[in-house]
């Protein structure tokens, strides 16, 4: 299983809030790259719930952040389906909700942070291979 840790913070209710995040926080342990990927998320389990698809802002091998139109709460576990360029297929996994926060000057937007959670042998193989690909790529850009 792959995971990243979040810091502990306080939260509101069941979502954690944006303004909660104290600055120089970043407690993640893998690296992240800013690449607009597409994700396909919805509530696992709930067959009839509308698959919504949003724009990925960051991904690590251990989890993504991105918004979503809606809030999910602490700890609900996702059904993911993320297209990455050269794969055939998208990947599918699951993911648990570390973080969901309003979305600031967006209003009905919140921005949803997940741990991806029981990615097999075969899929972890793939996907850490692209995110690799993309993680010299962006390191280039910087340099």
């Amino acid at each position: 299983m792959l995971s990243f840790h979040v810091p502990l913070l306080k939260t509101s209710g069941d979502y954690l809030m944006a303004d909660d995040d104290p600055k120089g926080s970043e407690l993640r342990r893998h690296a992240r790259i800013s690449w607009g990927f597409l994700v396909r998320h919805k509530p696992q389990g709930e067959q009839e719930a509308r698959t919504e698809l949003s724009t990925i802002r960051d991904i690590s091998i251990g989890g993504c952040y991105f918004a979503s139109q809606r809030p999910y709460p602490l700890g609900q576990i996702l059904d993911l389906s993320v297209k990455l360029p050269g794969l055939k297929d998208p990947l599918v996994f699951q993911g648990e909700v570390k973080r969901s926060s309003p979305g600031g000057e967006t209003p009905g937007m919140w921005f949803i942070g997940v741990e991806f959670v029981n990615i097999d042998g075969a899929k972890k193989d793939e996907f850490t291979q692209v995110i690799s690909f993309f993680l010299k790529k962006q390191a280039k850009k910087k340099s």
